[in-house]
C-alpha cells in the first residue's frame, strides 16, 4: 500500500488489520518462540493500541506461547510514531494544502520535524522512557512486546545512546521486517546492536508495505 493508497483507505491506520501474509509471519514468529523460549515464558505481555499488533500478539500467544497466560496488556505508549497529515492525506493533498509543512518537513529532518497532528521523534523518546520508568516493567523478569518499526529504532537509539546522525544512518541502512525479533538483556550483554531474527525470511515474500 502506497501513501496515496493509504489516504484513500477507508479504515484509519490504527485499526488496519492483519494481512494474509501478515498471519502467515506471526505464525512462523510464534514457531520461532515456541522453539526458543520452550519453558522461559514471559511474565508479562505488552502490545500497541493498534488492531495489527494485537493480532499480532494473539498469534504468538496462542501458537506459541500456549493458552494459560496473562492477557496483553495494551499501552498507548508503544503506538507507531504519528507522522500526522503526512499520514492521512495523499502526496497530492499535502502539495496543495500544505507547501509549507513539505518545505518545513525538508528542512528540519526526519528527527526533528513535527507535522501538524503529529510528532517527532523526541516525542516518541517521552513515551519509550515513561513506559520503560514503568514500575511493572522495572519489575518484571521478562517481558514480550509487540510493537512498531519506527518506534523500535527509536528505542534504540536510546539504548545505544546514539546520536541523531548516527540515528539517522541507522534508519537509512538498516530494515525492521514484520514480526522480526530483536532480544535485549538488562544490563546488556553486549555494546552493539543486537541481531534481529526473521523466522519467516526465505519461507514468505516479503511485501512491500507503508503502514506505520
Amino acid at each position: 500500500m502506497t501513501a496515496d493508497q493509504r489516504a484513500d483507505y477507508p479504515i484509519p491506520n490504527h485499526q488496519y488489520p492483519l494481512t494474509l501474509v501478515g498471519h502467515m509471519e506471526a505464525k512462523h514468529a510464534a514457531n520461532y518462540l515456541r522453539l526458543t523460549l520452550k519453558d522461559a515464558v514471559p511474565d508479562l505481555f505488552f502490545q500497541s493500541t493498534f488492531l495489527r499488533s494485537q493480532a499480532t500478539m494473539e498469534i504468538l500467544m496462542r501458537e506459541g506461547l500456549g493458552h494459560r497466560l496473562q492477557a496483553p496488556i495494551t499501552d498507548s505508549r508503544l503506538d507507531e510514531k504519528w507522522d500526522g497529515i503526512f499520514h492521512e492525506l495523499s502526496k497530492k493533498e499535502l502539495e496543495q494544502r500544505y507547501p509549507d509543512q513539505i518545505r518545513l518537513r525538508k528542512r528540519s529532518g526526519y528527527y526533528h520535524y513535527r507535522a501538524p497532528g503529529g510528532e517527532n521523534c523526541p516525542d516518541v523518546e517521552l513515551r519509550i522512557q515513561s513506559f520503560f520508568s514503568d514500575p511493572l516493567i522495572v519489575n518484571a523478569n521478562h517481558v514480550l512486546i509487540v510493537g512498531h518499526g519506527r518506534w523500535f529504532f527509536i528505542l534504540q537509539k536510546l539504548i545505544h545512546n546514539m546520536t541523531v546522525q548516527e540515528f539517522i544512518e541507522l534508519k537509512e541502512k538498516e530494515d525492521c521486517p514484520n514480526c522480526s525479533i530483536t532480544e535485549y538483556f538488562n544490563p546488556p550483554s553486549h555494546r552493539g546492536l543486537p541481531e534481529s531474527v526473521n523466522p519467516w525470511k526465505d519461507k514468505i515474500d516479503e511485501q512491500p508495505t507503508d503502514f506505520a
